[in-house]
């Protein structure tokens, strides 16, 4: 049975300082005001060897992609394989480049591995541009243009690493993800998100990127995947994206994160 669930969650960088005083909110920076919106994605099939490989992840990205393309947003990148690169993730202040690609747009997405490293989920890349992993300090998501990110890899927002993956958030609406293990399926769950978040007509109306990211995982995904949405706050929970419906202000950036879970 489908069922959805709520929960509150402090990022670890504040849990370290409950006990002396509380951090001032502080706001996300300005969006660009770019017309028309813009979208860039970032996707790996080719791992190292063979057994490691996945099938589907460029049509998953490439998807969402070329569907709002499709509507009019502006397409910025579309990187694959050892074009996919951590640093275009991580943020300037961390050695990152993500200014001028993934937080320089207003929805991304990224679709490919993710392992363990030192203790913590983290995204799998393939090159050392200029690292394999990006792990949950790298990214400050949101604090110049992202609204909204999608990662179509497993267990980023498992409940060990959430109160991690919540201090990636700075300004960031929604980080959609998985709780469970991912899967690599011929019906391409970017594409499907990005259908579900669009209205194409009078037979069809727009959703939230929260209930269209559930619905994409419904469509693409096994039973009993259970999937995860983070938010800045509970506000950003009914984000349409740009043209399609209403969306949140810019949340001030705190400690305390909002999540939903649904188990397809």
């Amino acid at each position: 049975m489908k069922k959805t669930m709520m929960g509150v969650i402090l990022c670890v960088y504040v849990l370290a300082v409950l006990i002396s005083i509380a951090p001032a909110p502080v706001y996300a920076g300005n969006d660009d005001g770019e017309n028309p919106p813009e979208v860039g994605v970032e996707w790996i099939n080719d791992y190292p060897g063979t057994e490691d490989d996945l099938y589907y992840m460029d049509d998953s990205a490439g998807g969402l992609y070329n569907k709002l393309g499709d509507t009019g947003w502006n397409k910025r990148f579309n990187y694959g394989d050892s074009l996919a690169w951590e640093e275009d993730f991580k943020d300037v202040s961390n050695g990152g480049t993500d200014n001028i690609y993934i937080d320089d747009v207003d929805i991304a997405m990224f679709a490919g591995h993710s392992t363990v490293k030192d203790g913590y989920v983290a995204l799998y890349f393939t090159t050392l541009h200029d690292d394999y992993y990006l792990e949950w300090f790298d990214p400050e998501w949101g604090d110049r243009d992202l609204e909204w990110i999608g990662l179509h890899s497993c267990q980023v927002l498992r409940d060990a690493d959430l109160s991690y993956w919540a201090c990636s958030l700075n300004g960031l609406h929604l980080l959609c993800g998985f709780k469970s293990y991912a899967f690599d399926t011929s019906t391409p769950m970017g594409k499907k998100w990005a259908d579900r978040m669009v209205d194409d007509g009078w037979w069809d109306v727009a959703y939230t990127v929260k209930q269209s990211w559930w619905y994409a995982a419904d469509v693409s995904q096994p039973s009993g995947t259970v999937v995860r949405v983070m938010g800045e706050t509970i506000e950003c929970g009914d984000d349409y994206i740009w043209g399609q419906g209403t969306i949140c202000s810019d949340p001030p950036v705190d400690g305390t994160k909002y999540y939903w879970t649904h188990t397809v």
